[in-house]
């Protein structure tokens, strides 16, 4: 059974640790917000990693919503069974794919979960 994890504060420029544990990636759910402009969400497998320098496992664009038309909801699953965090697994919405500025609030959805099975 996936736990739901909702980001905290999305305009913010300090990662945000999901889970501090082995832990599978199952799928991520955003609700974009109407002057949103296109963010990137950086994962980690990691537990304290250093944005702008530490390599991420993976980034995913979450798009503004003028490219979704009028789809309101973004959500992507992973298949296999999620994608595997064997050390911890940490995040960071920025500005640009790979960079450590944060998103700005005209950036950022509404709403931000990603859905995890411990292990």
């Amino acid at each position: 059974m996936a736990t739901k994890f909702t980001l905290a504060t999305l305009a913010d420029d300090t990662e945000q640790t999901v889970y501090a544990g082995a832990c599978r990636l199952t799928a991520i759910e955003a609700l974009l917000n109407v002057a949103q402009t296109e963010s990137f969400l950086q994962l980690w497998d990691n537990a304290n990693p250093n944005p702008g320098t530490t390599a991420p496992r993976m980034v995913i664009p979450i798009p503004a919503i003028a490219t979704q038309g009028l789809m309101r909801k973004f959500k992507l699953i992973m298949p296999n069974g999620g994608l595997r965090f064997g050390t911890a697994l940490t995040c960071l919405l920025t500005t640009t794919h790979d960079g450590e500025t944060a998103a700005t609030t005209t950036a950022v959805p509404q709403k931000l979960d990603l859905f995890i099975v411990k292990g």
